[in-house]
């Protein structure tokens, strides 16, 4: 079978360092396409980069959706103008591929989602990057304050992509073992307040022209994941359709991730103050998706 085809449709620092991400990785593309927007997404430059990716036994191609916010104007304007060029951009790649993954990175990441969505991509096909920051962060801080590999430390969080984060603590695990068994008092909660401030940053990374090199990490993760068609289970903002009692909303939870984009959500178990707390995660998202003209990415 041929290799994935990838795809970033975007220009600037975003998605040269997820391009840069993905040539380093495990599952590394023979090939990364970057697809300007800058002067409009063209047809041509669309067919080009997903010419490899047509015939039965070609994999779905991967499309990173990395546009730059819009600049000036109130905050709802920027939003919108985003929604309407992102719009664009995914609703000619899918005239080129119905198949196609959409992992998207431009904040808000729940709106965004929700604009492919709406121009025709099929809702398990999109994944927004949401939590994966956070978590991320929270493994490596574990590792580093208890002197274990990476790799044997799991951590998990919830929410984002527009919404409020919740770190679910009781995930926290070194080789199966509760990490607050191996941490001094209130030290866990000291590592989940930098992770958390870690990914809140990267939300805002564009207003303080700082360097999104995590963001294009955790998208480089998701990609990775659907391009090896390994099926881990990640955090990612997702479409839920009655998960966790959330209908018709996306919000930010743990997934199975493969080459289809999301195999099912991972019902992992809640508190009632986590299950609340994403209850208000998705409201936010869902008030975002409420401001977003109806027809968006007409081209």
């Amino acid at each position: 079978m041929r290799e994935a085809t990838v795809a970033v449709l975007g220009d600037g620092k975003l998605a040269s360092a997820i391009a840069w991400e993905l040539g380093r990785g495990p599952h590394q593309p023979s090939r990364v396409h970057l697809l300007s927007v800058r002067h409009g997404v063209l047809d041509a430059q669309v067919a080009q980069a997903l010419a490899a990716s047509s015939g039965a036994e070609a994999p779905a191609p991967v499309v990173v959706v990395a546009v730059p916010k819009a600049q000036g104007g109130a905050a709802l304007e920027r939003q919108n103008a985003t929604a309407q060029l992102v719009g664009e951009g995914i609703g000619r790649v899918l005239k080129h591929s119905r198949d196609a993954v959409m992992v998207v990175a431009t904040s808000p990441v729940g709106a965004m989602c929700e604009v492919a969505r709406r121009v025709g991509a099929p809702p398990a096909q999109v994944l927004g990057v949401a939590g994966g920051v956070a978590t991320a962060s929270l493994r490596r801080l574990i590792a580093q304050e208890v002197q274990v590999p990476l790799e044997d430390v799991a951590a998990l969080v919830v929410g984002g992509g527009g919404g409020g984060l919740i770190p679910l603590r009781h995930c926290a695990a070194v080789a199966g073992v509760p990490a607050r068994r191996l941490l001094p008092k209130g030290r866990l909660d000291e590592l989940v307040h930098q992770a958390l401030a870690q990914e809140r940053s990267m939300e805002r990374w564009e207003e303080r022209d700082g360097e999104p090199a995590t963001l294009a990490a955790a998208t480089a993760e998701l990609v990775n994941a659907v391009v090896a068609d390994s099926h881990r289970i990640l955090p990612c903002a997702a479409y839920l359709t009655g998960e966790f009692g959330l209908e018709a909303v996306w919000a930010g939870v743990p997934c199975l991730v493969g080459a289809r984009g999301v195999c099912g959500v991972f019902r992992v178990p809640l508190t009632s103050r986590e299950l609340h707390r994403l209850f208000r995660s998705a409201k936010r998202v869902q008030q975002r998706l409420a401001q977003l003209p109806w027809a968006v990415g007409s081209a």
